[in-house]
């Protein structure tokens, strides 16, 4: 039993509130389709974007995810998203902005039926406002690329710093992807996304989560796969000092 409880308290460790440190997640799936005209083709299989979800995840407790399946589709201008804990964010469309509930144009809902479609172009039109600092921030994006621009973000509040998505560009529409940064070094209160191609394009999004510091763990959660390799490589070593 001793040797149980030194295990659980080896794994509680790998759980611990965080300190301060910077990481970005990233991901990203190609549609297969090399048809143009069909319009509703995308990427089925997201293993790269789900990995990068779940390491993301893997450093948080409790945040909140919004899915937008509870908002009625149709046109928008902006609207609020309520995180818990970790305060209300404003999302303020970059035109063309809509809750959509069907696959088309490449763009398409990663959980449940509906997501948010908005335009996002050079000058920064699309941005999310928070109530509270935020360290944690990630999301699904859809159709990303396919006009040769890159996603970049920019995150104020504290200090300003802008990230390149590093999506890859000239992909074929329908492909997806997942990004995310941990910053607990500097907590940040806006987001602004910025696309490279001329003219902007219009962007599929889903699953914003959000957290703040307290929500940041020190260590990851093991995935599921690693936990199961960690907890019989400690069992094994368990029995053998019997």
């Amino acid at each position: 039993m001793k040797k149980i409880l030194l295990l659980l308290m080896f794994l509680s460790l790998m759980v611990s509130p965080a300190h301060a440190f910077t990481e970005t997640f990233f991901g990203e799936d190609f549609n297969p389709d090399p048809d143009p005209n069909n319009l509703h083709s995308h990427v089925l299989d997201l293993v790269n974007a789900d990995l990068a979800h779940d390491r993301f995840f893997s450093y948080l407790n409790g945040v909140g995810t919004e899915n937008f399946e509870f908002f009625a589709a149709g046109l928008v201008t902006s609207l609020q998203a309520d995180f818990g804990v970790a305060g209300v964010a404003n999302i303020v469309g970059g035109g063309n902005s809509a809750i959509n509930n069907f696959d088309g144009l490449g763009r398409f809902a990663v959980s449940g039926n509906k997501y948010f479609e908005t335009n996002a172009t050079a000058t920064g039109t699309f941005t999310i406002s928070f109530t509270h600092p935020i360290a944690a921030f990630g999301f699904y994006g859809t159709d990303i690329g396919d006009l040769n621009g890159q996603l970049t973000v920019t995150l104020s509040g504290g200090s300003a710093n802008s990230y390149n998505i590093s999506n890859a560009a000239a992909v074929l529409s329908g492909s997806a992807l997942y990004w995310a940064i941990i910053d607990t070094d500097n907590p940040f209160t806006s987001i602004t996304f910025k696309n490279t191609a001329s003219g902007g394009d219009t962007f599929g999004f889903d699953d914003f989560s959000i957290g703040t510091v307290s929500q940041v763990r020190d260590n990851p959660v093991p995935l599921p796969s690693s936990l199961l390799f960690l907890t019989t490589g400690m069992l094994f070593l368990i029995r053998r000092k019997k």
